[in-house]
């Protein structure tokens, strides 16, 4: 499938832009601050971090790949995979501009052409990984990350193989559902979990459910297919 239409976000600039808008409208926002818990009654919901503790009206649980500490009743319904991804050079970069060659997907793995500010060209490799534990996960790329992207350069993008490794990175896939939800026996709670690598591309069909959920205790979205029941 070719799309004309198509593109990429920047994630990370989506998410500052984002961080922006709430900021501006009165949100919130404690980075660098772990969770250790929570707890509800019939009045309020309790979250305690290393910080200290806030009470709010209503908790939205979103924590990736550490879904299972906070909520222990989806242990055995999720699992923690890691995955790594690189940015390589090539030698005819002209070739592998943003708008000459495309965003692709092609099997399991999947890349970004070169575009102004980039680090290369990024090869990725999506789905499956080694099971992993978040807070263990070896966050250092290895020689064995390497070798899994330089052979599928090598069969399919040669342009790029042998060439300089620009970045390696490491990420965690969280499989299992995708769950979109009310904690059973919690209507103060709500959570998303194993959105296996999509969480950023619905992210706003997503947080409109989960607003929904929070403000109305319903949302009109078709959701159905990601409750727990």
């Amino acid at each position: 499938m070719l799309d004309h239409q198509g593109g990429f976000l920047r994630s990370e600039m989506a998410i500052a832009a984002n961080c922006y808008v709430a900021l501006s409208r009165g949100a919130h926002i404690r980075t660098q601050t772990m969770v250790t818990g929570w707890e509800t009654n019939t009045d309020v919901v309790k979250v305690m971090t290393e910080h200290g503790f806030y009470k709010a009206k209503h908790l939205v649980i979103s924590v990736g790949p550490w879904s299972t500490q906070l909520v222990p009743s989806l242990d055995h319904k999720l699992q923690v995979t890691r995955l790594s991804f690189g940015w390589f050079s090539s030698e005819f970069p002209a070739e592998f501009v943003v708008n000459k060659f495309p965003t692709w997907e092609h099997g399991s793995f999947y890349g970004f052409p070169l575009a102004q500010s980039f680090p290369g060209i990024k090869i990725a490799k999506h789905w499956t990984g080694h099971p992993a534990t978040p807070d263990q996960v070896d966050q250092k790329p290895n020689l064995i990350d390497e070798k899994m992207l330089r052979n599928y350069l090598q069969n399919h993008l040669p342009w790029v193989n042998n060439r300089t490794a620009l970045s390696f990175k490491v990420c965690m896939y969280t499989h299992g559902g995708p769950f979109l939800d009310f904690l059973p026996g919690e209507k103060r709670v709500t959570f998303i979990s194993a959105c296996n690598g999509g969480g950023f591309k619905f992210s706003s069909a997503y947080g409109e459910a989960l607003a929904d959920l929070a403000t109305k205790g319903e949302t009109d979205l078709p959701i159905q297919f990601m409750t727990l029941d």
